[in-house]
Order: structure tokens, then C-alpha cells, then sequence
């Protein structure tokens, strides 16, 4: 699969948005962003602008997910960091259940976007998003088995502290997730321990760094609990 390029992206968002925002604007907050947006002279002004856009239009998928990719793309010409992990995180989100092949294209585009150490910990959770949407969604076990399978494969010790949280974390998940395929609702209190070792191993980090996985914690404990 060609990887998703910021240059395709804004390329083929300038004519789409520009229908889009029209077509949206029905009501007097969407008019007055629309105008800021006709108004706004630099990546950050028109990046703010998309996201408001974005959180106006939640229930349209489709719509939203226009204006994040718009944010997206101006977030990165702004160098703003926070602003591409806030939008690839809502794309990932979006895309993974419907469009699994779309959202992937998201995971990787965090590698290139966000390449530094302190983004580890954010591309990972994308990552395990996308598995965990595979798999409760798709009710497909190949990518998260794939991926385990991968993790297992590397040398003792080759692991990142930041795959480690991640194969834990897949790990609880492959166990919840296959016991109530198999009916083995016996065995789901297994995954609790691998879940919980990720949250103690996320507590080292700074909470903007681990705020996104730790959120994938907490959400797949409360699964369990349920």
C-alpha cells in the first residue's frame, strides 16, 4: 500500500473542503468560522479554525474527518506537534472500524510526522487502537496475532520500553478478546495482569506522553470489569 503523503492530502483536501465548507454552512457559528478561515493567514490560524470546524460537525464522520486531515496537514506546516498527534489520533479513531485500510495509512504516517523518542509512546497507541479495532470490531485475530507473533520473534531484552508497554497491552487484549470468542469467559480475568503491568509501566512517563495509551488502558480495563 503507497503510504498517504501530506502533499496528496492537502492537494486533494483544497477543492473537496472547499465544496464541504459550503455545503456546512448553515448555521451562524459555521458562517463565522468559515469567514475566520477565508481570514486566517498562516498554518496555526487555519489549523485552530479546522479543528473548530471538526468539533462542530462531530456526528458527520465523513465531514469531521475532512477537517481534521485539513488540520492535520497545517498542524505539520506549523511544526505544532501537539496539533498532528491531537489529529491523527481523531483519524485513526474515526477510520480504524469502517475504513481499516484508510486509518493504517494514519498509523504510519505518525512514524514519519512524529519520529522522535518522546512520540514513541503515541505512535504505539495508534497502533494498538488500530489492532484493537481489528479485532472487536472485524472480530479478526490475524493483525494483533501477527503482531504478537513479531514481538515474540525479537532477541530478550531487544524490546523498547515502549513495545514492552505495547506487547502487554496486546497481550491482555488478545486473552479478553479470544476467551469470549471461544466462550472461555473463565479465562478473561487472565488479561487483567497485562493490562495493569502497561498502566504501571506508562506511570514513568510524563502525562502528555502517555495520556494516549494510558486512555487504552483504562478503557480495555473497564471492558473486563463489565
Amino acid at each position: 500500500m503507497r503510504p498517504i503523503s501530506l502533499k496528496t492530502l492537502s492537494g486533494a483536501l483544497f477543492i473537496t473542503l472547499c465544496a464541504a465548507t459550503t455545503a456546512f454552512a448553515a448555521t451562524a457559528e459555521a458562517d463565522s468560522l468559515s469567514a475566520a478561515l477565508s481570514r486566517a493567514r498562516t498554518p496555526a490560524e487555519r489549523e485552530q479554525t479546522y479543528v473548530r470546524l471538526a468539533d462542530l460537525c462531530a456526528d458527520s464522520t465523513a465531514l469531521a474527518a475532512l477537517y481534521w486531515e485539513a488540520a492535520l496537514t497545517e498542524a505539520a506546516g506549523a511544526g505544532d506537534d501537539y496539533g498532528c498527534r491531537e489529529a491523527l489520533d481523531r483519524l485513526v479513531q474515526g477510520f480504524s472500524a469502517k475504513q481499516p485500510e484508510r486509518a493504517l495509512e494514519y498509523v504510519r504516517l505518525a512514524d514519519s510526522l512524529l519520529p522522535d523518542r518522546r512520540f514513541a509512546l503515541f505512535r504505539a497507541s495508534l497502533n494498538a487502537f488500530w489492532l484493537w479495532k481489528q479485532m472487536s470490531v472485524a472480530n479478526s485475530f490475524e493483525a494483533i496475532d501477527r503482531a504478537l507473533a513479531e514481538f515474540r520473534e525479537r532477541q530478550p531484552g531487544s524490546l523498547t520500553p515502549e513495545e514492552e508497554i505495547e506487547w502487554e497491552f496486546l497481550t491482555g487484549l488478545s486473552i479478553d478478546y479470544s476467551s469470549i470468542a471461544t466462550e472461555a469467559y473463565g479465562n478473561i480475568p487472565q488479561a487483567i495482569p497485562y493490562v495493569e503491568q502497561a498502566l504501571a509501566k506508562l506511570e514513568k512517563y510524563p502525562l502528555e506522553e502517555r495520556v494516549h495509551f494510558e486512555k487504552l488502558c483504562r478503557e480495555e480495563l473497564a471492558d473486563i470489569y463489565l
